[in-house]
């Protein structure tokens, strides 16, 4: 197991969707093949867990919080699409699973936001993500989102306490989703959607804003940045037909950690940015540790204050 902190010292960058900076050449196929640097890192029985240090906007003001990301290899069944537990013969898949939290509070009530994002390591076999899922819960309600691939689409369900949008599922095509980027960029950021491409928003995006779930035409670009420590890092920036936009901060070496994210987003007439920093990182098989001798971990992955 390993434990360190880790600053965000990049140099500031304006949010352009126009920058041309050399992208690397090397680009990878979907058909990525695992190495034995892969397993030993991803299949060793432990999670990645990493937390960040995260400003929310949220209804017009940015609000402190954290934010954890939660990296996990396991099996999952392809027809009923869960995490397979028993020793059924029923066709299965290795995916890269990723739990996001995000928690930040809004004045006197707090927020807490889950997704889970099922992507397959084997992308040229399954070059697809099999299935996310994302819950929101406040003060005032709570709500549900999923979307699961179904062969020649996506089928959606939104559960949401407001009458607008009550309880909806819908079908939208074989594009690009948001929400699958993180474990992409995690696979190799190399294979993150370029150039111009359809995309289904991020769940959370689509709740703040009480969007249905939709898919709108985007352009992604990968580049290669200079940290003021002298080191490098991979800037995958996404830009939105609606004017939103997302910067992703990733190693450009495996294990293609996430260093942090921005995120552009509108409120009423004006355009505020959501940002996120690594605060520390670990493996661990947490599910073994959740007896209160293991209480200790909280504050080392500064989840609780000394």
């Amino acid at each position: 197991m390993y434990l360190f902190k880790y600053a965000l010292l990049s140099v500031i960058i304006l949010f352009s969707c126009t920058s041309a900076t050399a992208p690397d050449q090397n680009m990878p196929s979907r058909s990525l093949e695992r190495s034995k640097e892969f397993d030993a890192y991803w299949y060793a029985g432990q999670a990645e867990i990493t937390t960040y240090d995260l400003e929310q906007v949220r209804y017009g003001e940015l609000r402190q919080g954290k934010s954890i990301l939660v990296f996990v290899t396991e099996e999952m069944l392809l027809e009923k699409q869960v995490k397979k537990e028993t020793s059924t013969t029923e066709a299965s898949v290795s995916v890269l699973k990723l739990n996001k939290i995000d928690r930040f509070t809004t004045g006197i009530y707090d927020y807490s936001m889950m997704l889970s994002t099922f992507t397959p390591v084997d992308q040229l076999t399954y070059p697809y993500v099999v299935k996310t899922a994302f819950s929101s819960q406040d003060w005032c309600g709570q709500s549900f989102m999923q979307i699961n691939w179904k062969g020649a689409g996506y089928q959606t369900l939104l559960h949401s306490y407001f009458e607008n949008e009550g309880d909806k599922s819908s079908r939208l095509p074989d594009v690009w989703v948001e929400d699958a980027l993180w474990t992409l960029a995690r696979l190799d950021p190399r294979m993150l959607p370029q150039s111009d491409f359809e995309i289904i928003p991020s769940s959370a995006n689509l709740r703040m804003s009480h969007l249905p779930w939709i898919a709108m035409m985007a352009k992604g670009q990968l580049t290669l940045e200079m940290k003021a420590s002298g080191d490098e890092q991979y800037i995958y920036e996404v830009c939105f037909e609606d004017g939103r936009e997302l910067r992703i901060f990733l190693q450009t070496v495996f294990p293609y950690r996430i260093y942090g994210w921005e995120e552009k987003v509108k409120q009423g007439n004006e355009w505020l940015k959501s940002k996120a920093v690594m605060d520390v990182t670990t493996k661990s098989s947490y599910w073994r540790e959740n007896s209160h001798a293991f209480d200790y971990k909280r504050k080392e992955l500064g989840l609780e204050k000394e």
